[in-house]
């Protein structure tokens, strides 16, 4: 357990730490309330020790004030033997239990015992799950009876472990319970108790129960041994067998998916008509609600979300305005190019195959097409490299997978793999190698090899180490949208472009083109300059006068090349043009130069470089649309902000080369602890914003708990001055920690605009 004791009696602390520590207890102290406060906001504890008399905060009114803010973590008071008015006013005010000074030390053991056993662990103080037995009152643990030495740290670990089945715990919440404040370890001490752990428990016969969950962290599984035998007797998991059976299902009622579609479309052509019915509007409002509650239990989750957005809008609208028709277009356009994705995606007969396996082993081909399916995701397999070339050289895959036994030659396999990495964007490849060599290894990864597994591997590891591969490099995959009035010329460029791993859109009506616009959001749009109704130059021209598109790139596509034509696109903000016919390689080079350059442009006008997280600018602009969505929709939304309270003297002190390197440091750890929807931020002057859509504050709060407890641990070193040595006479660098503050405001409850919610933070 991790025990915070509150005390300013240096000798009882003493005696405190010693006896709990004799239990395998990590102790931190606080020595007055207010401290205490902090570190129960930034810490996780599974029990608090306070004294009733305190300076500053005392501890019936610390109690009373960690109630209200919804800890709920058990407090056990420490009170004088005749203070019997201090023991009522502590119960009170939410007190667990409490002991009288002077304290027995074995009975306040048996009390911590106790209150840890509190909605964690069954009745009985024994953990003892299939055998492995821990003992908290003897600190004894064994298996089938056969007693097991572990260290205290590594007794802790297996504590944490018994007492949460099946939870998973990160490396940092591992170091928040079994490390004190003071010990400051590295996230691979946890790595190496572990293996310690590990290597104890195989030694008794307990074998690969402690499971590394990828990306995740760690988490008792007394089955893993077992899942992974049956995984190789081709047996698929419970989970697998669900995510297939839903597939199947969903596969199963498309057509009825399409009918509620259907009814959205027909009311879309009457927006567009100005003759919505209020019977159509009621009808596609049905649709629309169906739709939400049934796509999210077919992973669908963004399918759920535009639903109901449409949804809301229909029912809050009896006639719908200019804006809202064109709300609701859009909507529409998006839910229909997602469901139709989806419906290519499903099946191995589509053209946009995600992973390729190089193979003659058809029973992990079909082993890993079970994998891809739970994802909606397909797999196709070629036999041999000379077959694999050629399917290549007109498909796109976004992960190659290559057996080393699809040929003989080890330099034609080698041979594909530099092709691979040398195009745009490099496709990346995983090698599958009965010889795990450390020369084969380096020949392999030297030729531009994503990864390298030793055979034999589990069908499980390469699916693994796919989906990470394709999550780091979809970044680089990018999204075009081409208008051009010849439906074969469109046709044309999608498969010159397609098989260089760039999504494309295609439009030939430019009459609907904004309405496409909004729904692709393109990395890039193509134009035609002459083109029936509305012409190239013209659409460019829309682009530009909106605010938020002034900086898409915009390409054009000319059968024209007279000096006019070319001065005028770029006079109307074109980036750049293309002679007509097209040439494949040409416009390939034209599009990566032009996206290249876009990003760099787009990551230098909104990223701080110092922190890497977005600027006040960007943070700001994405805030207030998520403000926004969470009005119209209802939804809690919180604003925290973290400010470095001493960031100035920092830099007058130590100069700002430490304080740039605390700033790129909290920027890491912020981008490592935030949710993938959160928005990050740092407003210079030591401000840091997040922005946590759908939390509460109290929800906030513990979201943020885990990286308020990472900076409370960072220690920086002052840079050497032999100057200010030989005056102070230190023979060994100053180090220090960095102050700071938190705060959260929750949106409509405490403010209602982003300037109001910062103010809030700052002010509280």
């Amino acid at each position: 357990m991790r025990i915070l004791v509150v005390d300013d009696d240096d000798i009882l602390v003493e005696v405190l730490k010693r006896s709990l520590s004799s239990q395998r207890h990590v102790v931190e102290v606080a020595e007055d309330g207010q401290i205490g406060w902090e570190y129960a906001q930034t810490g996780e504890y599974d029990l608090v020790l306070l004294d009733v008399n305190l300076p500053g905060l005392d501890g019936v009114s610390l109690c009373e004030k960690m109630r209200s803010q919804g800890y709920t973590t058990p407090i056990l008071l420490m009170t004088a033997k005749n203070a019997t008015q201090d023991r009522i006013l502590g119960l009170d005010a939410g007190a667990d239990d409490y002991l009288t000074k002077p304290l027995d030390l074995g009975e306040l053991n048996a009390r911590v015992r106790a209150l840890s056993r509190r909605g964690e662990v069954a009745p009985t103080s024994v953990l003892d799950i299939n055998g492995l037995i821990l003992d908290p009152s003897s600190c004894e643990v064994s298996y089938q009876q056969q007693p097991i030495k572990l260290t205290a740290k590594e007794y802790s670990l297996l504590e944490i472990f018994l007492r949460n089945p099946a939870r998973v715990f990160s490396r940092s919440q591992i170091l928040d319970k079994i490390w004190t404040f003071d010990e400051l370890p590295l996230e691979e001490s946890v790595k190496a108790h572990i293996k310690g752990l590990r290597k104890k428990l195989k030694q008794a016969g307990v074998v690969d129960w402690i499971e590394n969950v990828y990306g995740i962290g760690y988490r008792l599984n007394p089955q893993v041994a077992e899942s992974e035998q049956a995984a190789n007797s081709n047996c698929t998991s419970i989970e697998q067998k669900f995510n297939l059976e839903m597939e199947q299902t969903w596969l199963k009622y498309q057509d009825k998916m399409s009918e509620r579609l259907k009814v959205l479309q027909q009311a879309v052509a009457s927006v567009k008509q100005a003759n919505l019915s209020s019977q159509l509007q009621h009808d596609a409002q049905q649709a629309a609600h169906k739709l939400a509650g049934v796509l999210g239990m077919f992973s669908r989750d963004v399918g759920t979300d535009i639903a109901r957005e449409i949804e809301t809008l229909l029912q809050d609208n009896l006639v719908l305005n200019t804006q809202q028709r064109e709300q609701f277009i859009a909507l529409v356009t998006d839910l229909d190019s997602l469901l139709a994705l989806d419906q290519t995606s499903t099946s191995e007969t589509i053209a946009e195959t995600k992973f390729l396996l190089i193979s003659a082993d058809h029973q992990l081909s079909q082993k890993l097409q079970q994998l891809g399916m739970t994802q909606g995701l397909a797999w196709h397999q070629i036999d041999n490299i000379t077959q694999a070339e050629i399917w290549l050289a007109n498909n796109f895959a976004y992960v190659v997978v290559i057996d080393a036994e699809a040929t003989t030659n080890q330099p034609e396999y080698l041979s594909l793999i530099s092709k691979l990495n040398s195009r745009t964007p490099a496709i990346p490849t995983i090698v599958l190698s009965a010889t795990n060599s450390l020369d084969n290894r380096l020949t392999t990864i030297r030729m531009g090899a994503s990864s390298f597994l030793a055979k034999p591997v589990t069908p499980g590891k390469i699916w693994q180490t796919a989906s990470k591969l394709i999550q780091q490099n979809q970044s680089a995959i990018a999204s075009i949208l081409i208008v051009d009035d010849d439906v074969v010329f469109l046709s044309s460029l999608r498969s010159i472009l397609e098989p260089w791993g760039i999504k494309v859109s295609t439009l030939a009506e430019s009459l609907h083109f904004w309405e496409i616009l909004q729904a692709t959001q393109p990395d890039l749009v193509i134009l035609d300059v002459e083109m029936p109704k509305i012409n190239g130059i013209e659409l460019c021209q829309a682009i530009r006068s909106d605010p938020d598109r002034q900086e898409l790139p915009v390409l054009f596509l000319t059968a024209r090349q007279d000096v006019k034509t070319i001065q005028q696109i770029f006079e109307i903000g074109g980036d750049d043009y293309i002679a007509k016919p097209v040439v494949g390689a040409e416009l390939i080079a034209r599009i990566n130069n032009r996206l290249d350059r876009s990003r760099l442009l787009h990551k230098l006008a909104t990223q701080d470089p110092l922190t890497r997280l977005s600027n006040r600018t960007q943070s700001s602009r994405q805030i207030e649309s998520l403000l926004q969505q969470a009005q119209k929709l209802n939804q809690p939304f919180c604003l925290a902000v973290l400010k470095i309270t001493d960031l100035q003297q920092i830099n007058f002190k130590y100069g700002h080369g430490i304080g740039d390197r605390i700033l790129a440091q909290w920027g890491k750890l912020i981008r490592a602890t935030s949710r993938n929807d959160d928005i990050t931020g740092y407003w210079d002057n030591g401000d840091f914003m997040i922005g946590m859509p759908n939390l509460d504050k109290t929800q906030a709060k513990e979201h943020l708990s885990e990286l308020l407890t990472s900076l409370r641990k960072q220690v920086f070193t002052a840079p050497e001055s032999v100057e200010i040595a030989k005056q102070v006479q230190k023979t060994q660098p100053e180090r220090f920690q960095v102050a700071f503050d938190c705060a959260v405001a929750e949106f409509t409850k405490d403010a209602t605009t982003i300037h109001s919610l910062y103010q809030t933070c700052i002010q509280s």
